[in-house]
């Protein structure tokens, strides 16, 4: 077992702890005021942490993602779930670098085929941080309700409320991909408007 948002060489594998308190905040859709009033902590003191100009002791990070109803919990994978792959995503999109969002997708689909169905529940039930894409946002919700259905768990509330996109898109991880067949994307993905073949859904 790990501890999944515990400091662990100031990394929580691809997501720094620095990272989780602001992370788990915006996937809560609370204000960062709002945050630091309940922790009892000052505003410009969240946003210093948040912003990674300071490093919070184990207790003020657990402190303050009760405050954004989370908490520090131990788990048993040491994968990423959609949580962590949503701020994955966010952080690459943001520095312009669209292969690496797309390797932490991939990357989150072997987590998922990689897991029995209690770890699949794990790794889809807290929900993802918006990306800054809604063609990913809809990709991880379609990703998850796939994986979890083939394994007939149970479906969490976000995947199934994700918005679907206004007009289909492809998803492919390279603008060099121009068609899709769109009879043989999955229902999930289709759903949503995601076009993707399903080859790239094969274990990388």
């Amino acid at each position: 077992m790990q501890m999944r948002q515990v400091i662990e060489n100031d990394n929580i594998r691809g997501m720094t702890i620095l990272d989780t308190a602001g992370a788990v905040r915006r996937s809560r859709g609370l204000r960062q005021a709002v945050v630091a009033a309940r922790a009892g902590e000052a505003a410009p003191n969240l946003s210093t942490i948040e912003s990674g100009r300071r490093a919070p002791t184990a207790v003020k990070l657990d402190r303050i993602l009760r405050a954004s109803d989370a908490r520090l919990a131990a788990v048993p994978t040491t994968r990423d779930g959609a949580f962590e792959t949503s701020t994955a995503i966010r952080s690459a999109l943001g520095a312009g670098d669209t292969r690496r969002a797309f390797r932490a997708w991939l990357a989150l689909n072997d987590s998922f085929r990689a897991e029995g169905p209690v770890n699949r529940v794990v790794l889809a039930a807290f929900p993802p941080e918006r990306t800054g894409s809604r063609l990913y946002d809809a990709a991880i919700a379609a990703l998850t309700e796939l994986r979890l259905r083939e394994v007939d768990a149970p479906i969490p509330s976000w995947a199934l409320e994700t918005t679907p996109l206004s007009a289909p898109e492809i998803f492919a991880g390279s603008p060099y991909v121009r068609t899709v067949d769109d009879r043989r994307t999955p229902d999930e993905f289709r759903r949503r408007g995601v076009l993707i073949d399903p080859s790239l859904l094969e274990s990388a």
